[in-house]
């Protein structure tokens, strides 16, 4: 679609399983509802080829005997499952993984490329083939290969420390000492021990090893790292080091803390983490820490206390996040084994439940759900949750009644729709999951696994022609099922070979030559007339501005499926951007009346209050921040609150619009928009110190950021107010 779009991300495989995992951190994996609900198709017809429940069993099978040291029994699990599935790049890795084990390092090779031809991003299988290559003396190779694993990611320690073998086999020991100095920053400690043994006399002589071209403070941090595998104390001392070039630095308290905890000085830790959090009352990981010595001290309920407190620090970074939902899964086992302590409020039930669950005690999941439910009744994840326990507990109808309930509550969730459609399926309504993975697929265009499901109630009915349009879109998004699928029923299908070979050259060329992208979709439309076709070949034209142009494919999309909220939702924008602001309210309108999504309502936002009607704004602010956002629609929730302050400031609800540019600026400390907004409504409320103060933090932001510094300067009223009263 237009590169406009910011839709939904997808949890990638099974709907409530990756989230109730996100939530918890679960240790061992919690299969929902069915393999369906694992993101598996559970066979296309009764008889056919499917990923049904014996792959997974096979996948299981397989790499428990690789744990348990049964190559051979391995490899018999995986040669199964690659009859049915032949372009499973996992099974080839595995089955690498194993002959690789028994010595047979040809034979990984073959596995491993096999995999990587299936799945060219699979920097793992790269590295593997790297090793093989290496016991088998092709050096070269080898470098070659643990290169590619770390141009996929490089971010990651054993890629690292892999390829610095092939470099020392070569002769490069300066290559050889950068890999694993990295790999040893990265957390490995192998390649500490590596650097050691190999090139340094003693550890010592490795931790004073310095780069000429790093700054004071990263030659201070490298030796920091290192020598926490070999010295605590001493890198404790490192960081004090650090702390009196940078005394405000929370960071640097935190790893002191850690370390203090490490070797068992938990008075010191809560001391340095507490002055942390001092620092930067942000910090979800200096909250985490302390929760976690706290709850080594027995301080439970200290701990809870900043469990909650670091999960409340609001949209940090990936890396937060991340530590957050360890944090979510600390929590609920801590509130799972002391029963003498009741969860705080209705997320703290949310997580006791998850972590019941995750330990399969689903009826007490269920009852903390409720719980949670009786305290927060729009708490939509616990009843999607609970509804996944009903699931797990064989209670199909109490699971799509508590699946209705969260949709009703958070209504652009692409995910639920996802997963009560798999329910559905698997209790024999296909035409009610056929809705719902239609509504996926409105609500996320990405989602691989709706797609293949889809085609696969498609070809049940004996459509053929649409199952293999949809599995041609899963495919084309990375599903190899779905390719599997295609290549066993759609060889012959005049649309796969045509029209679908004319739309997919239309994506290749989207980026580089629009026209010939058009061109293709034109060719692909002659042939077989189809919605998400219009909607690129539309996209195409709003990108040459033949607005007009776009507009006729939008409504061509429309004849097609009315309900398309896609194709309502990009003619409003093209409606919007030839002056029809009337219009592209109604198509916003429409758009929302199919899937509320917060695009659609911020679009719509904007537009009333350009044209006056700042309480039809306002509200529609509001059911913005009503709304569970994506990771990549944050931005939209910070937008919010600013926009929803400068329509109340309009209407002269001058409180108001303070609270929301306030909650702005502490969902992003750096939004200059905000600051500019707050600093004009503190000098109409009299408080000139304060507005003082937020151009002074603007002005910082200026000197940062020079298109901050313009916008500033360009504001002649802050200017005024400035020269007048912050002088």
């Amino acid at each position: 679609m237009s590169r406009r779009r910011t839709g939904a991300i997808a949890i990638g495989v099974g709907a409530l399983t990756a989230v109730v995992l996100s939530l918890v951190g679960a240790k061992t994996p919690v299969v929902i509802g069915s393999a369906a609900a694992l993101g598996v198709a559970g066979g296309v017809v009764a008889g056919r080829k499917g990923i049904g429940k014996s792959a997974d069993e096979l996948m299981e099978s397989g790499k428990s005997k690789l744990e348990n040291k049964d190559f051979h029994g391995a490899i018999d699990d995986f040669n199964k499952l690659l009859d049915s599935h032949p372009y499973n790049a996992d099974s080839y890795y595995n089955r690498g993984l194993a002959k690789a084990k028994l010595g047979n390092n040809q034979g990984a090779i073959e596995d491993y490329s096999k995999a990587i031809e299936i799945n060219p991003l699979h920097a793992i299988a790269y590295t593997k083939r790297g090793n093989a290559k290496f016991d088998l003396k092709d050096h070269q190779g080898a470098l070659i290969d643990c290169s590619k694993a770390i141009e996929i990611d490089d971010n990651n320690a054993e890629f690292f420390f892999n390829r610095g073998f092939p470099k020392l086999k070569l002769e490069d020991q300066e290559g050889t000492k950068s890999d694993w100095f990295k790999a040893a920053a990265l957390g490995d400690k192998h390649a500490s021990i590596c650097l050691r043994d190999l090139f340094y006399s003693h550890s010592q002589s490795m931790i004073d090893a310095q780069s000429d071209d790093l700054t004071e403070v990263e030659r201070h941090s490298r030796r920091c790292l290192l020598l926490e595998d070999f010295d605590p104390l001493e890198a404790i001392d490192g960081y004090l080091t650090l702390l009196s070039i940078e005394p405000s630095n929370a960071e640097h308290y935190i790893s002191i803390g850690k370390l203090k905890r490490r070797i068992g000085d938990n008075e010191g830790a809560l001391i340095d983490l507490s002055t942390a959090i001092e620092l930067d009352p942000k910090s979800s990981t200096a909250y985490g820490e302390r929760g976690l010595v706290k709850s080594i001290m027995e301080d439970y309920m200290g701990a809870i206390n900043d469990y909650n407190h670091c999960l409340c620090v609001k949209r940090e970074k990936v890396l937060e996040k991340r530590y957050q939902t360890f944090i979510k899964r600390l929590l609920g086992d801590l509130l799972r084994q002391n029963t003498d302590i009741n969860p705080k409020d209705s997320l703290n039930y949310t997580y006791r439940a998850a972590s019941k669950c995750s330990e399969g005690d689903y009826q007490g999941a269920i009852e903390d759900y409720t719980k949670a439910l009786e305290l927060d009744s729009k708490n939509s994840l616990a009843y999607m949750f609970r509804g996944a326990c009903h699931d797990l507990s064989g209670d199909s109808k109490a699971a799509l009644d508590d699946y209705s309930e969260s949709i009703e509550l958070n209504p652009s969730n692409a995910d639920i729709y996802y997963t009560r459609g798999v329910t559905l399926r698997d209790s024999g309504d296909d035409i009610g999951a056929l809705s719902d993975f239609t509504l996926t697929i409105k609500l996320d265009r990405w989602n691989a696994l709706a797609y293949r499901n889809r085609g696969n109630l498609h070809f049940r009915h004996s459509e053929l022609k649409s199952a293999c349009c949809d599995w041609n879109e899963a495919s084309d998004l990375g599903d190899e099922i779905a390719k599997g699928l295609l290549e066993e029923h759609c060889d012959s299908c005049e649309l796969q070979t045509t029209s679908y070979q004319f739309a997919k050259l239309g994506d290749e060329n989207f980026d580089d030559d629009y026209a010939s992208a058009i061109d293709a979709y034109s060719k692909a439309l002659e042939i077989n007339p189809n919605v998400e076709i219009y909607l690129m070949r539309a996209a195409a034209k709003v990108e040459l501005e033949d607005l007009e142009g776009a507009m006729y494919d939008y409504e061509k999309a429309l004849e097609i499926n009315p309900y398309c909220h896609d194709a309502y939702f990009y003619r409003g924008i093209s409606k919007e951007d030839l002056g029809d602001y009337p219009g592209a309210i109604d198509d916003f309108t429409k758009a929302i009346d199919i899937s509320p999504d917060i695009r659609s309502y911020m679009n719509r936002a904007s537009l009333k209050s350009d044209l006056g009607d700042y309480q039809g704004a306002i509200s529609d602010y509001t059911k913005v921040l009503e709304i569970d956002p994506y990771e990549d629609e944050i931005r939209f929730i910070v937008g919010a609150y600013n926009r929803r302050g400068e329509a109340k400031a309009r209407i002269n609800d001058r409180e108001g619009a303070l609270e929301d540019f306030t909650e702005s600026i502490e969902i992003d400390p750096e939004n200059i928009y905000a600051y500019i907004n707050r600093i004009l409504v503190k000098k109409e409320l009299g408080d000139l110190n304060g507005a003082c103060e937020d151009w002074k933090k603007a002005a910082e932001l200026g000197n940062q950021y020079p298109y901050m510094k313009v916008r500033l300067e360009n504001n002649k009223e802050v200017t005024k107010f400035v020269t007048e009263h912050c002088q």
